[in-house]
């Protein structure tokens, strides 16, 4: 029940973040709107692609903070990722990786790139959901199921189950911040 809750919860935050973002869709000049939506298209494929690998990225620091033995220091450096800007991210990529940076990477000005830097800037919001998810799970339910299955059996078929919804909801919410982070490129 209380993951339920949660999951509405989270599911009525992007809906609240969604709407504005939402309402800018809605242009007087409809000519103008037509031919901007292959380009919303692009910004939301390349959202979900970098959703995808901040998820990858998150979920695993969202275990560790749940199932850690001293999880403080770690959320710590959690909450200031997330608490970063994206543009100063995006600034220490290109300082580090750009054309004039330490190990130039020539990709990072492209969609690939863009992808990459979002994944590394938004990862926390799925990371801290996963949290939240786990903690959600019983541990005595999960102490049973040790009894008779291996450890990876009941991580993956049943503790990350139990958080997957709250996990979608943190990733819900990166997604809709990238989609607002950058806009339509190339207009």
């Amino acid at each position: 029940m209380n993951a339920l809750l949660l999951g509405l919860a989270c599911g009525l935050f992007a809906v609240g973040v969604a709407a504005p973002a939402l309402a800018a869709l809605v242009p007087l000049d409809l000519s103008k709107s037509l031919e901007s939506l292959p380009l919303w298209g692009e910004t939301a494929s390349l959202a979900a692609i970098a959703t995808a690998l901040a998820t990858l990225l998150g979920t695993p620091v969202g275990w560790a903070l749940a199932r850690g033995s001293n999880p403080r220091a770690l959320l710590g450096l959690v909450l200031a990722q997330a608490a970063l800007p994206t543009a100063l991210g995006s600034i220490g990529w290109i300082a580090a990786f750009g054309a004039q940076g330490l190990l130039p990477l020539s990709f990072l000005y492209a969609p690939a790139g863009v992808a990459l830097v979002w994944a590394f800037s938004f990862w926390p919001l799925p990371a801290l959901a996963t949290w939240s998810g786990l903690r959600l799970a019983e541990a005595s339910q999960e102490e049973a199921l040790l009894l008779t299955f291996p450890s990876w059996k009941v991580a993956t078929r049943f503790t990350l189950l139990r958080a997957l919804p709250v996990t979608l909801c943190g990733s819900a919410a990166a997604w809709i911040l990238m989609m607002g982070d950058l806009g339509v490129p190339g207009s």
